[in-house]
């Protein structure tokens, strides 16, 4: 009877111990992945901006060429219009958003950080437990 406790004791705690490791990497991986998406987002939005802004280079050059200078100066006051009026469409929307998304998100990305190292800390509750009946069965004999 006593080898049958400490057997399924070990493997319980074997399993608690693999479940603990499991989780903790779990956390690891979601705090690196908070701080990689930061710096996905920084820096898809300076290549964005430097695509735009060799494009403009671009058409402007290819237009003084190719249209004249007159027609690129047209082009780019409507360039700038178009962006003035979709930027005032959008900055009210977008401010929203914004809002919304940062009213949101911590709280959320909080809860599953919290989660998972409640996950974390039962199981290293449960390992401890099981070597502690391992350790008692192994005095009483």
């Amino acid at each position: 009877m006593v080898a049958i406790v400490i057997f399924w004791a070990a493997v319980l705690a074997i399993v608690f111990f693999l479940l603990g490791t499991f989780f903790k990497a779990l956390v690891a991986v979601f705090n690196g992945l908070l701080v990689f998406i930061g710096r996905i987002l920084l820096i898809g939005g300076l290549t964005l901006l430097v695509g735009v802004g060799l494009y403009l280079i671009y058409a402007i050059t290819d237009g003084i060429i190719n249209k004249g200078v007159g027609e690129v100066i047209g082009s780019i006051v409507l360039f700038l219009v178009v962006l003035g009026i979709i930027g005032a469409i959008f900055s009210e929307l977008g401010e929203i958003i914004l809002e919304v998304v940062l009213e949101v998100v911590p709280p959320v990305l909080a809860a599953i950080s919290d989660m998972l190292n409640w996950l974390v800390d039962k199981c290293e509750r449960g390992y401890i437990k099981f070597l502690k009946v391992i350790v008692n069965r192994l005095d009483r004999c």
